[in-house]
């Protein structure tokens, strides 16, 4: 049976201090769902125009989905306060 990775979220300490550590784990879960492109890219990746349609949907959309989820995972793991910095951002490159 295929059942779905959990993962334990590291949070980031309101003053910093692990940083380093947050950064490495959040690299390591980004790359390994090959979500990292969202990191720096705003629109639609040459690697997800390569997929082509999965199961009937589009690259497009599997972007879309992809990160609405890489940005729920990182406003899950940060200070309230720098949350809201970000809230509206499209992607996250001046983050990392």
């Amino acid at each position: 049976m295929n059942e779905p990775m959990k993962l334990e979220i590291v949070w980031l300490a309101g003053d910093g201090t692990n940083w380093v550590s947050y950064h490495d784990y959040m690299g390591v879960i980004l790359r390994m769902r090959h979500w990292h492109e969202h990191l720096t890219s705003a629109t639609v990746t040459q690697a997800y125009t390569n997929r082509g349609d999965v199961n009937g949907i589009t690259p497009g959309m599997c972007w879309e989905d992809d990160d609405e989820a890489v940005k729920a995972l990182i406003t899950s793991s940060i200070p309230h306060q720098e949350n809201v910095k970000i809230l509206f951002l499209t992607f996250f490159k001046p983050f990392f």
